[in-house]
């Protein structure tokens, strides 16, 4: 009959159709189409074809009961975020001079003395003055598009993709040098070579186009989300049990024969 039901069910539960020229003969309990007992008389006992109902869908009352309801948020919802150019340009200084601190914290800094030493320079002055506010602003909306490139896509190594090469397209941009110069000249930064200046341009635009992905976070909200109700039968929920399981179990072994 095609229904979904256990082994052990089809001898003890099979009836014999008591209908006129019935075509299945041979039918389950549950599939009667009639609210009967066991104990009715044989004259009740007519298929559900018979009766002109339509074929009955079982489901296993245990299953039934232990089905779970997963709610799933829709995609289509529009994400905010904790930090947007506003905000990035407000604590311009802020974000330039931390950025350009861990830079100088970085190993490869320390071994380098031109390096280690414009940084010093460079930190200090930023710290005592405001002059160069309007660069550091300047440098963070230069480099904003790459920041919010790609964030319509789902998959997150694909926005990635997009953030990245459209940063590697900006960061040698004239503008981006040009501003550069400018904030250097009001931090009265003077006597280093050009090549030295030009390492720290980069290193300083890595590192803040890191730092801005970092800060701009989705925020989790619940307002304007479509849910949907997914369900899952016990044994559904039991196989993706299991397969959890099973990845756990077998990374573990992997990592003890690996140590």
């Amino acid at each position: 009959m095609g229904l979904n039901v256990p082994g052990e069910d089809v001898v003890t539960d099979l009836i014999e159709c008591e209908g006129p020229d019935c075509k299945i003969k041979f039918y389950l309990i549950r599939c009667v189409g009639l609210n009967v007992s066991i104990d009715d008389s044989p004259s009740d006992w007519v298929c559900y074809e018979c009766l002109g109902h339509d074929k009955p869908i079982v489901v296993l009352e245990k299953e039934n009961k232990s089905s779970k309801q997963i709610k799933t948020k829709s995609s289509n919802t529009v994400k905010e975020y904790a930090f947007t150019l506003e905000k990035a340009k407000e604590s311009a200084k802020t974000v330039v001079l931390d950025t350009l601190k861990t830079i100088r914290s970085e190993s490869f800094c320390k071994l380098n003395d031109k390096l280690s030493d414009i940084l010093t320079v460079t930190v200090e002055k930023l710290e005592n003055s405001n002059a160069a506010i309007e660069n550091c602003e300047m440098l963070i909306q230069h480099i904003w598009p790459s920041v919010i490139e790609g964030d319509s896509k789902q998959l997150i190594s694909t926005r990635l993709e997009k953030k990245a090469a459209s940063f590697h397209q900006i960061r040698g941009s004239a503008d981006i040098k040009l501003t550069f110069i400018s904030f250097m000249d009001n931090l009265e930064i003077e006597n280093y070579s050009t090549r030295i200046c030009r390492l720290v341009l980069q290193f300083l635009l890595q590192q803040l186009f890191q730092e801005l992905m970092k800060k701009r976070h989705p925020i989790p909200s619940t307002s304007g989300e479509k849910t949907s109700v997914l369900t899952i039968s016990a044994s559904e929920e039991q196989a993706l049990r299991f397969t959890a399981g099973y990845i756990c179990r077998k990374l573990s072994r992997h990592n003890e024969r690996v140590n």
